[in-house]
């Protein structure tokens, strides 16, 4: 058998033995758009909109769902590991899951910091059954988790396009809209075009400040990124892990401006691609942004990819470049 074939049959046998559980709101994780060796699902059974928004208002309450609620093509499912998204998730979905697929193994991977996820998921009320996994190196090393990184889930479209804007940002506020809006405004003095699209942090926001914008499906967050020269990312904790956008700017091969300081020491860090706000010399910022990519060795574009994300958890290995602590640069 040839190295290719065998390379597809273990893609295959990985596909089957993994099942994900996502949210339904969820934008970045979509069916259409994400890779297709694994099967996806959504946590909570598709309602009328009416259903939905009392199910919301439910879950932001803190009062207990009906279980008819939840996605009844989850129980008893084929496949021998179930990996669950944090988004949404409450003890009462956590505790329903284990008990209709007994025997699975099933992780929860914390794609959110404990500071964000509050008392929505108390640690010490996740059923024993559970693995819990988190992005974030702190949070791994505070409460005795295992780490898995950020991963990139999308295949690469080779679609040549033309470049509109310097430097895009598209995300939810978090906490962040005035240091976002004031690099913004940097960006602007330093003579570049931006693209910049701020979302509530709640759905239920929107009208609350006249900077937000409508969440808008990743499809139009990719043409966005593909027409930019550069991505913002701007942390929302000093304990939050890696997020999306550095791999967003690694897998579309656009340069990074992050204040997360802490990326210094990540193994697709170059100087050359990435510019860290309120570190690096802001004169250099725009010669940064409108210059080349430079290319990194080709192992670490397949480390972050959904595939070798997956193979970690079933390999039971926490990734080994763990950044603890914040940088002092």
């Amino acid at each position: 058998m040839s190295v290719k074939a065998l390379e597809t049959e273990e893609k295959e046998n990985i596909s089957e033995k993994v099942l994900i559980i996502k949210s339904n709101r969820s934008l970045l994780i979509s069916k259409k758009r994400i890779c297709e060796l694994f099967r996806i699902d959504n946590m909570f059974e598709n309602m009328p909109k009416r259903y939905m928004i009392l199910k919301d208002i439910l879950i932001y309450g803190g009062v207990k769902l009906n279980e008819n609620y939840y996605n009844h093509k989850l129980k008893n499912v084929k496949e021998e590991i179930i990996i669950i998204f944090d988004a949404h998730v409450r003890i009462q979905f956590l505790t329903w899951i284990v008990k209709n697929n007994p025997g699975k193994r099933i992780i929860l991977w914390l794609w959110n910091t404990m500071e964000e996820i509050g008392s929505h998921i108390p640690l010490k009320k996740v059923p024993t059954e559970i693995e819990i996994w988190s992005y974030s190196p702190y949070d791994c090393k505070k409460y005795n988790l295992k780490h898995n990184t950020t991963f990139y889930p999308y295949k690469l479209a080779n679609n040549s396009v033309t470049l509109t804007y310097d430097v895009c940002f598209i995300g939810k506020d978090k906490g962040r809209l005035n240091e976002i809006i004031e690099i913004k405004n940097k960006l602007q003095e330093n003579g570049l075009t931006t693209y910049f699209h701020i979302s509530p942090t709640h759905f239920y926001e929107l009208r609350r400040n006249s900077v937000y914008k409508k969440a808008i499906p990743y499809s139009e967050v990719d043409k966005i990124i593909s027409e930019s020269n550069c991505i913002l990312d701007c942390e929302v904790t000093k304990n939050a892990g890696i997020t999306i956008r550095p791999l967003e700017a690694l897998y579309k091969r656009k340069k990074l401006i992050t204040n997360n300081k802490n990326i210094l020491y990540e193994d697709f860090y170059s100087s050359n691609n990435i510019f860290i706000w309120g570190h690096d010399d802001i004169s250099a910022l725009k010669y940064f942004v409108r210059s080349p990519y430079v290319e990194l060795p080709e192992e670490i574009y397949k480390k972050y990819t959904m595939e070798a994300w997956v193979t970690r958890f079933l390999n039971g290995v926490s990734d080994e470049h763990i950044v603890c602590g914040n940088s002092d640069i």
